[in-house]
């Protein structure tokens, strides 16, 4: 190319160059100044399915729905297998928000109306909790009633949903078809009492001491020592009736919360010996004069009571064919007793000292006698917190 048409191509590729670069900057004005366009989502179809889901059946038992998939307001009909030994405490219908959907029927067979949302069944079905009637255990034992005692075991559920009030507490069930009460935000399982036969009389009547350290409570909570008008017999009878009812609390004690009422029908009334033989040991006939001294009259005696549950008197508890021995006896293991968890928090029940409901002598106005860890018996203040024995007699 010579001079002449270099000098004309330079100058009109330029321009071209230049037009270029124009039109792509103004294409890029516009599509950035341009709305952002999103795709409209596509409309669900009309009155679609939604899914229930169903857990897999267990040897406990089974929930079959009539459907997989249903649409709403449509209705769908659960029906429920339990078997032997087993039931049915809990049965839900929760929606994808975690909303309860509203069950219709009763028995093995349920219905609710789909809403507009997946839906998961949820049922629980547990053993059948244990039972207080009277068995004989051999070994001169019986079970009979039921209490809380043992701590609950770790990652078992308690369903606070299903729950009853049983004289003194509230039982929730847990997921090993046991009761459970709450104590101190520590669960306790409610199982069956374990009792001593001490003596079975000419009437057939066994008289029975639990096993175990049941409860932890103060004798009074002043210092008044007297049998007949302290809190702990109030508590250990609460209302069951007595012809003075000044003698219990209205409240409901022990024998209400351990026994049911057709239970308690086969508990016998005792007539409590509340007179000066009762506050000293069985020996005491057999001490010289010097050992007396200790054990001068007991003005604090009082009339019998008449109870369904009580204390041992010491006198009881130094009887040896109760197979208690005398009471500085630290080799006779049956008056050693050990709290349940329920009550070993605290700390004196902890120790295993235990509460008799004989007063110590006058010189010793505010204490009662109990029985220490050792299974030695000594005196302690009225308000102080110990175990709790109970004892009763039953005719079965």
């Amino acid at each position: 190319m010579n001079k002449f048409g270099k000098k004309i191509f330079l100058p009109i590729l330029a321009l071209l160059l230049l037009a270029s670069c124009s039109d792509f900057f103004n294409d890029a004005k516009k599509s950035a100044s341009a709305p952002i366009v999103i795709p409209p989502v596509p409309p669900l179809p009309p009155n679609p399915d939604f899914t229930i889901t169903v857990p897999a059946g267990t040897e406990r038992g089974s929930v079959k729905a009539d459907k997989t998939t249903a649409k709403e307001g449509q209705s769908v009909s659960l029906e429920i297998t339990i078997n032997s030994g087993y039931e049915l405490i809990l049965l839900d219908v929760v929606d994808a928000n975690g909303s309860f959907v509203t069950l219709e029927g009763s028995g093995t067979e349920r219905t609710f109306t789909m809403p507009a949302q997946n839906v998961e069944v949820k049922p629980v079905i547990v053993a059948f909790a244990a039972t207080g009637e009277y068995k004989d255990e051999g070994n001169n034992l019986v079970s009979f009633g039921l209490w809380p005692q043992t701590k609950k075991a770790d990652g078992l559920a308690i369903y606070e949903r299903v729950s009853k009030n049983v004289g003194c507490f509230a039982y929730c069930r847990g997921d090993d078809g046991q009761w459970y009460s709450k104590f101190n935000d520590e669960w306790f399982k409610v199982e069956r009492v374990f009792w001593r036969v001490l003596e079975t009389d000419s009437g057939g009547h066994k008289l029975l001491l639990a096993e175990k350290i049941l409860y932890a409570k103060a004798f009074n909570s002043s210092n008044n020592v007297i049998y007949q008008y302290s809190e702990i017999r109030k508590w250990l009878n609460g209302n069951s009736g007595s012809d003075r009812e000044s003698d219990y609390g209205g409240e409901p004690g022990f024998l209400q919360t351990a026994f049911t009422a057709d239970e308690q029908k086969s508990i016998v009334g005792t007539s409590v010996a509340n007179d000066e033989a009762s506050t000293l040991p069985v020996e005491f006939d057999t001490f010289t004069q010097e050992d007396k001294k200790d054990w001068v009259p007991n003005y604090y005696a009082t009339e019998p009571t008449s109870d369904k549950i009580f204390l041992l008197s010491i006198n009881e508890a130094t009887r040896t064919e109760y197979g208690f021995g005398h009471y500085d006896d630290t080799t006779i293991a049956a008056r050693v007793k050990t709290p349940v968890d329920f009550c070993g928090s605290d700390r004196q029940a902890k120790y295993s000292k235990w509460l008799l409901r004989s007063p110590a002598s006058p010189q010793h106005f505010d204490q009662i006698q109990i029985v220490f860890g050792s299974g030695y018996i000594l005196m302690s203040y009225g308000s102080t917190t110990h175990g709790v024995v109970p004892a009763l007699r039953v005719q079965n």
